[in-house]
């Protein structure tokens, strides 16, 4: 991340262009209402939307671009690419990769992290402590992530399970995502083309199913 560094004077941002010390890199742009804590740190190409809060310490990269009230708590780190869609809130000691996505009122916790490329659904909301690798995709509503399964060797995949806004266990894989049920279906089928891959995929399913079925008598 190509970033500068910012500071105050009588609580007012100074900005001083082509100099060292400009608060904001080049072409920035702030909305209506927005509000920055103190030491944030802005990237170049940055866009940040209306009624935007920014806490203390915040480190925004290059081309990134936040929709209207979006909130990030204290020592929350934006890489390079990222995109957050309308109502995100992001609690404090959140670490984003680069070129990730969020959609509209996702929601996460405290310490979260995750990986480049990473795209959640509208509506996403992770509780604290949650870590996500390169690449893993949910989708609209996701509640809980059940295991990150890492990347597909070769391909570079992320895979991930989670449950759904419904309870439901949720398998994705790249830009595929499934139900279980369709997932057998899928990688199971008799005329796939590739037989080793299919049974790999279908040996994390197994597994996926087994820690579900842990997770519900756990509650029970």
């Amino acid at each position: 991340m190509n970033l500068t560094d910012g500071w105050k004077r009588d609580g007012k941002w100074m900005v001083s262009p082509g100099t060292p010390w400009c608060p904001k890199g080049n072409y920035v742009t702030l909305g209506n209402g927005v509000r920055l804590g103190n030491d944030v740190r802005l990237g170049n190409v940055v866009r940040l939307g209306n009624v935007v809060r920014l806490g203390n310490y915040a480190v925004l990269g290059d081309d990134v671009r936040l929709g209207n009230r979006v909130t990030l708590g204290n020592d929350v780190t934006l890489g390079d690419g990222v995109t957050l869609g309308n109502g995100v809130h992001l609690g404090n000691d959140v670490v984003l990769g680069d070129d990730v996505r969020l959609g509209d009122g996702v929601v996460l916790g405290n310490y979260v992290c995750l990986g480049n490329g990473v795209t959640l659904g509208n509506g996403v909301r992770l509780g604290n402590g949650v870590t996500l690798g390169d690449d893993v995709r949910l989708g609209d509503g996701a509640t809980k992530v059940i295991a990150d399964l890492g990347a597909e060797q070769g391909r570079g995949y992320g895979r991930c399970a989670y449950l759904d806004r419904n309870g439901k266990v949720r398998f994705s894989a790249g830009c595929r995502d499934f139900t279980l049920p369709a997932a057998r279906k899928h990688w199971g089928a008799t005329d796939y083309p590739d037989r080793k891959r299919g049974d790999e995929y279908l040996a994390l399913l197994d597994y996926v199913e087994r820690i579900a079925n842990l997770r519900t008598e756990a509650t029970k």
